[in-house]
């Protein structure tokens, strides 16, 4: 729903009023009415992943969709959903440069490792360096509950990727690594200046 409401709002300029309208401004014309075209068969309105309604507000140009989680109840601890307002607050504190000491990892090369605020894609954000024998470079922050303060970088290639989840401190990137070539148990970047 979160790319529906994304694509909408760039053909219009403003986002929609409903996930009924987006739904209706992009359903192709083959498809059944309102939202069926992205939902389960014979489903009108858009459902998470418990078969309840999700909640969507606009507010100026803030966007919200939001599950209830598991219990189906909004308010609660297992909520979970997309914010852009958060999210933009949650990149602007990742974003930057960081010394990040990859060894063991031939493929990248140096030391600085730049996660950019510009988008990549819907959710998704620059990383540098490339790496030759890798494509799609991202970062995202973690949609799930409780990683409010948790981004993944992942440079991912068709037959394997190297993915960090990182806690985000105010100096630093904490976390761990998994997948491709590279293993570590316990992976630290320290945030440095950019180059201009």
């Amino acid at each position: 729903m979160r790319g529906l409401v994304d694509s909408v709002t760039r053909l219009q300029g403003r986002p929609p009023a409903s996930l009924d309208e987006a739904c209706t401004r992009l359903a192709p014309s083959y498809a059944r009415p309102r939202c069926s075209y992205w939902l389960h068969y014979a489903d009108t309105l858009p459902l998470d992943g418990w078969r309840n309604p999700l909640r969507y507000e606009t507010t100026g140009s803030v966007i919200a969709i939001q599950s209830a989680g598991a219990d189906g109840t909004f308010g609660t601890a297992d909520d979970m959903g997309f914010n852009s307002e958060d999210e933009r607050k949650r990149v602007a504190a990742a974003a930057g440069c960081y010394h990040a000491d990859f060894r063991g990892w031939k493929e990248f090369p140096g030391t600085l490792l730049r996660l950019d605020p510009t988008v990549r894609s819907l959710g998704t954000f620059k990383v540098y360096p490339p790496l030759e024998s890798y494509f799609s470079p991202l970062w995202e922050p973690s949609p799930y509950p409780g990683g409010e303060d948790s981004v993944y970088v992942i440079w991912q290639a068709v037959e394997h990727g190297v993915h960090f989840h990182f806690r985000v401190y105010p100096d630093s990137l904490t976390g761990h690594v998994f997948g491709g070539p590279y293993r570590r148990a316990h992976v630290t970047a320290h945030r440095t200046a950019c180059p201009s």
